[in-house]
């Protein structure tokens, strides 16, 4: 496990502020779920000090109640996760967290990656992580070459991604499939539609997403990025964005801005990334064409 330090913590894209439980060198704080053991992370949006084990639990909750109401899984099920090059922590610690889960229920996890991506995970020597349950394969796939910057593109291509994946006989099996986008995500995508006019707002609506009938489910849509990035280093995968970097080029830093923005709404306003996608049906409605039209003057 890889301690957290008092500094922003680069994650992925952009940056997220990873903040350790206690900044003092010899301190330490006791987890506020468990009260027990030490805490590793502290969760800014609640308050909240969490050791690993907590923090695994309220990220693996989210990840079983994204099932509920939108398919149900019986005995031996069989799911897949996407893991896009930009969004690689986030990718690995879904699929850790799923394999761990469902082998409690004898299933199947096939881990959709791109060659770049496997490569990734084998130079930072985590890929036998998943493998050791016995439950998880990995599936090369063809992805789009470039990362996504912008978080909307980065949702939009991944669907599109695991559209032209389904031929493969081992992915058609699959009774869901599984994207790692966060929260964060989630509002990054709403204000690059509000501030740039880019991406479409019907992504954003998780609740009927589909891929040939199969439901494409977000677990951690409720789930602020950091405390995904924090995960990361709990479980020793945090070195995957260095394995990366090289891909995220010039251009994916050119939209800081929007990724700044979010975070800082999230350090200093929490409550509102929770509120926030509530008002895309407002942007969603069509314009007023008579408040142009000149009608009534």
């Amino acid at each position: 496990m890889v301690p957290l330090k008092a500094e922003t913590v680069r994650g992925c894209v952009g940056g997220d502020e990873v903040m350790p439980a206690s900044v003092d060198e010899g301190g330490s704080a006791v987890c506020n779920t468990c009260g027990r053991r030490t805490a590793f992370y502290y969760r800014h949006s609640s308050g909240e000090r969490l050791c690993v084990a907590c923090l695994e639990e309220s990220l693996a909750n989210h990840v079983k109640h994204s099932f509920s109401g939108r398919i149900k899984l019986g005995r031996a099920p069989c799911v897949s996760v996407y893991i896009p090059l930009e969004r690689v922590l986030e990718g690995f610690s879904l699929a850790y967290l799923l394999s761990r889960i469902e082998v409690k229920f004898n299933g199947h996890v096939i881990v959709m990656v791109s060659h770049e991506v496997m490569n990734a995970l084998r130079e930072e020597g985590v890929d036998a992580l998943l493998l050791s349950k016995g439950n998880t394969s990995y599936e090369i796939i063809k992805t789009h070459e470039a990362p996504k910057c912008l978080a909307s593109e980065s949702i939009k291509t991944s669907i599109e991604v695991i559209r032209d994946a389904r031929s493969s006989e081992a992915i058609q099996e699959s009774q869901a499939f599984l994207l790692p986008h966060t929260l964060t995500d989630l509002n990054e995508a709403f204000m690059e539609h509000v501030i740039l006019g880019t991406g479409d707002l019907d992504l954003l609506d998780l609740r009927g997403m589909e891929v040939d009938g199969v439901p494409v489910l977000c677990p951690f849509h409720k789930v602020q990025r950091a405390d995904v990035i924090a995960f990361s280093y709990a479980i020793g995968s945090a070195g995957l964005i260095q394995r990366i970097t090289g891909s995220l080029t010039g251009g994916c830093m050119t939209h800081n801005l929007i990724k700044r923005l979010v975070l800082e709404i999230s350090m200093k306003h929490p409550e509102l990334t929770y509120s926030m996608l509530k008002s895309i049906k407002f942007f969603q409605r069509p314009q007023d064409t008579s408040l142009h039209s000149g009608e009534g003057t």
